[in-house]
């Protein structure tokens, strides 16, 4: 059993690395128009259903952020102002498109998501025009050397680098490292490198940062999936957590607590960190109004630190940004507090 078990997950690797559907490579490139959360093929899904599993899109995981200068670890609870974040393309040239995500909320936005590709510099101009505007960086770092490398210092020229721009920068900045590890998509993911390399990898790159206070260090898995890898492995101590969540897309459900709720369980297990929901949105086909409100109570009523928002149109089962009605229900259940609708 084992071994077709093991002959089953070879398949699905070499399916996923074989379709341009998959979500396998790192795509969230900010220059590139990154974050392309893509259907699989029929043949993939197959694969995996035959592994035991459907692939599922969310993630999130770690522990209490040390000697930090940012707000992220503030949580947030009934009847307060949750933060809230979003990733808007082309924020980090304008900043007229988290603007205009702002108005849409009814408030500020507190956090920026962007992602940084192999050895890319701090952007600088991104981090500018959050600064201007009360926000705070969130970048998702997704490097493309292998974790054995990264924890044995072949890439310390370049986070020693980027540790320098970030302290230079002054402002608080949320930096989170190989997102999603629980996952197989990515180089850094469960089957495809062993967890005690990841942990050493986010442990040697957070050294790097020694002595940089307005660093605050995110842990993002995705929410846990039939075959995904096990939530204790991807704990790292010292950090908050983020996860990562779409409603309806995969095999997640309609409601807070089917695509949410089991992931936080898993995660507060073995972590009292601040956890945030760190990349999240409902389609716009998907009567997304009525859902938004279950989505914002949710997070109060699991103290969880914001809600970052993907504003982002991917493509057939991926429209993400706020409808106008979407807007609405956001602007309403952000100024008004009540019992869960899930």
């Amino acid at each position: 059993m084992m071994t077709a078990l093991a002959g089953i997950a070879g398949l699905v690797t070499v399916l996923y690395a074989i379709s341009a559907l998959g979500r396998l490579v790192p795509v969230k490139r900010r220059h590139h128009d990154w974050k392309q959360v893509t259907g699989m093929s029929a043949v993939t899904l197959l694969a995996v259903g035959l592994a035991g599993g459907i692939y599922g899109v969310t993630h999130g995981t770690g522990d209490a952020a040390s000697a930090s200068a940012s707000s992220a670890t503030g949580t947030g609870s009934k009847g307060s102002t949750l933060p809230i974040g979003v990733f808007a393309p082309g924020a980090w040239k304008s900043w007229s498109p988290v603007q205009r995500f702002s108005q849409d909320a009814g408030q500020p936005v507190r956090y920026a998501l962007d992602y940084t590709g192999p050895d890319e510099p701090f952007p600088a101009q991104f981090g500018k025009l959050a600064a201007e505007h009360g926000a705070e960086p969130v970048l998702q770092m997704m490097p493309a050397m292998s974790m054995a490398d990264i924890a044995a210092g072949q890439d310390d020229a370049y986070l020693s680098s980027l540790a320098r721009q970030v302290s230079g920068y002054g402002h608080p900045v949320v930096l989170s490292f190989a997102p999603e590890a629980n996952g197989t998509w990515y180089q850094w993911g469960w089957t495809r490198t062993a967890p005690s390399q990841y942990q050493a990898a986010w442990k040697h790159v957070m050294a790097q940062f020694t002595g940089v206070r307005n660093v605050t260090w995110m842990d993002t898995v995705n929410v846990s999936y039939p075959g995904s890898g096990s939530m204790a492995d991807y704990i790292v101590p010292g950090v908050m957590t983020g996860i990562d969540g779409y409603y309806g897309f995969g095999n997640q459900g309609m409601d807070f607590n089917s695509v949410f709720t089991p992931t936080l369980r898993q995660v507060r297990a073995h972590t009292k960190a601040p956890v945030m929901i760190s990349e999240t949105a409902i389609q716009g086909s998907r009567d997304q109004a009525a859902h938004i409100p279950g989505l914002i109570q949710g997070a109060r009523d699991n103290h969880l630190a914001g809600v970052i928002w993907f504003n982002q149109d991917r493509g057939k089962g991926q429209h993400w940004p706020l409808t106008s009605a979407g807007a609405a229900a956001l602007r309403q259940s952000l100024a008004t507090t009540g019992p869960g609708r899930g």
